[in-house]
């Protein structure tokens, strides 16, 4: 990979195109494939955009996911070629360093957000100091060199009411990318034995037998622990499948979910992983080659870190620790180039501060939560405690088998949130719960929102912002085009708490160079470390 920074999955809606906005730059970044409703939304919409027959929409979700997926790298490969094909600006007009139209292209933005060791971004120096048919020259000898940034996308593998999660991995299977399939929140045989299934997940001996094939799709496993990393690697060893990377996650210092449980801080698990590089990868040589007889890796997985990361001091400081990429999300939602997001959420992001993003129930889950008090969803969810509770269940992707209810149940709903206050009362009546322990848990259950749509409105909204005349809903799109107002959906938005050191949108090209220190530093100057602030987060978990 060119870059050593990639952009992780966030929530349903936020990165749900960015391979589409970042790819033709070399940056890899990850797809959400939850809710296949809205990628739908989404390929129609690029489709009236930009002028593209997509054909009629699809109705059964492994056709919406890999209709998008296919959607998704044909237009990258379009607007990767048109980038290709941009002279470098580079050295040729004073006003380059300015920024103005005589200045950086696009192309030139490709290289000028590498590192600063990166050989593609040496050469683009040596170019834009050349002239005449030696630089032409120089210039086409570079572009043959460019990348794109690979395609990914996660499942959260356990969402798998009425199999949404091995659908994810039968859409992905089928689509035409060439990316990875990355594996999140827990572990599910089924995804596992699904996965199992497509001959494009296994590596391929080649005709000499001194060379293998690399899988022309990927699985990484995102976890939290080392233990967990192993268990379910010599799982899927034991497939015939290899891991091709391990992408280790804060348990606390990240936006949404916090998968806290071994509540351990990333630098000590990054360590773990390092230092057991080679265990990995000889159990799973030695896996595959026993239980499945097929083809071994020729090379150790990658190991990469996230989690709070945002400055260029922390990325160098995951790097030096053995990772060979890190991830950084929460400073991108701010960046328009990068993320999906309507300007109201924009706006809500850059005036937040550390108190307005806590560890929240508002995920039906059950799992702390990571979330922006001042969003729209938590605003509702504070307005309509005391009238009507609960969100009417409409896409069911959180529904799961909960006691006392003879059908899977989202603890979001209207039905469950009545039911359980119900119960907290008469719990409470009996003596069973103290009242400050009943106002505890009734504060939970009124907290929870309705993410399963919520986290993906930011991105509606925004697809009306752009796309006014293209909506689902009939209603909607008689009013749309009547020029009738529309009301705007709840938003639920769950960044890292570093949110609070970026106070504005920032374009592609400054967030870049300041992750790698190539350019201005985004953050104050007192800005407390991820380490830290992990470390402070956690402390306050333990002690609950």
């Amino acid at each position: 990979m060119l870059h050593k920074i990639h952009i992780p999955v966030m929530g349903i809606c936020y990165t749900v195109d960015s391979p589409i906005r970042v790819a033709p730059f070399g940056m890899t970044s990850v797809i959400s494939l939850v809710d296949d409703g809205l990628l739908e939304e989404y390929r129609m919409a690029y489709a009236e955009r930009e002028g593209i027959d997509v054909g009629a929409p699809e109705h059964e979700r492994v056709g919406r996911i890999r209709a998008y997926l296919d959607f998704v790298a044909d237009e990258i490969e379009r607007r990767f070629a048109a980038l290709q094909g941009l002279r470098i600006h580079g050295g040729l007009a004073p006003q380059f360093a300015t920024g103005s139209a005589e200045g950086p292209n696009d192309k030139d933005r490709y290289f000028l957000m590498l590192p600063a060791d990166s050989p593609l971004r040496k050469e683009y120096e040596q170019v834009c100091s050349k002239q005449g048919m030696a630089r032409i020259g120089a210039e086409v000898e570079l572009t043959s060199k460019m990348e794109m940034g690979e395609i990914q996308a996660n499942i959260m593998v356990n969402l798998n009411h009425m199999d949404a999660a091995l659908d994810a991995v039968h859409g992905f299977a089928l689509s035409k990318i060439r990316g990875s399939l990355v594996l999140s929140a827990g572990i599910n045989l089924g995804v596992f034995e699904e996965i199992a299934r497509h001959e494009c997940f296994y590596r391929r001996a080649n005709a000499s037998g001194e060379q293998s094939t690399a899988p022309s799709k990927k699985i990484i496993l995102k976890v939290s622990d080392y233990r967990s990393a192993l268990t379910q690697g010599r799982y899927l060893a034991k497939k015939g499948l290899e891991v091709s990377e391990y992408r280790i996650e804060s348990g606390v210092n990240c936006g949404g979910h916090a998968f806290c449980t071994a509540k351990k801080l990333l630098p000590d698990v990054l360590k773990e992983f390092v230092a057991n590089k080679q265990e990995l990868f000889d159990m799973t040589r030695s896996a595959i080659e026993k239980f499945a007889k097929s083809v071994p890796p020729s090379a150790p997985a990658r190991i990469t870190a996230q989690g709070g990361i945002c400055t260029a001091e922390e990325v160098e400081q995951i790097l030096a620790l053995g990772a060979d990429g890190v991830g950084v999300g929460t400073p991108f939602l701010l960046v328009p180039q990068a993320t999906s997001s309507d300007r109201d959420t924009r706006r809500r992001l850059a005036a937040a501060t550390l108190d307005d993003v806590q560890l929240t129930h508002a995920s039906p889950l059950g799992i702390p939560f990571m979330n922006l008090l001042t969003s729209t969803a938590a605003e509702l969810c504070r307005e309509k405690a005391d009238r009507e509770p609960g969100f009417p269940c409409k896409q069911h992707y959180l529904c799961r088998e909960i006691p006392g209810f003879d059908h899977p149940i989202c603890m979001a709903s209207r039905e469950y949130v009545r039911h359980r206050l119900a119960e907290i009362d008469s719990m409470e009546s009996s003596g069973s719960y103290t009242h400050e322990e009943a106002q505890r848990l009734r504060r939970e259950t009124l907290e929870r929102e309705c993410i399963c749509r919520f986290l993906g409105n930011a991105g509606r909204e925004e697809l009306r912002e752009r796309n006014p005349s293209l909506h689902f809903d009939n209603r909607e799109v008689a009013a749309a085009r009547t020029g009738a107002p529309l009301a705007r959906e709840p938003v639920t938005v769950c960044p890292g708490p570093n949110i609070a050191y970026f106070n504005r949108e920032y374009t592609l090209l400054e967030m870049m160079q300041h992750l790698y220190g190539t350019g201005p530093q985004l953050t104050p100057a007192d800005k407390p470390h991820a380490f830290d602030l992990e470390r402070e987060i956690l402390g306050k978990i333990k002690s609950v």
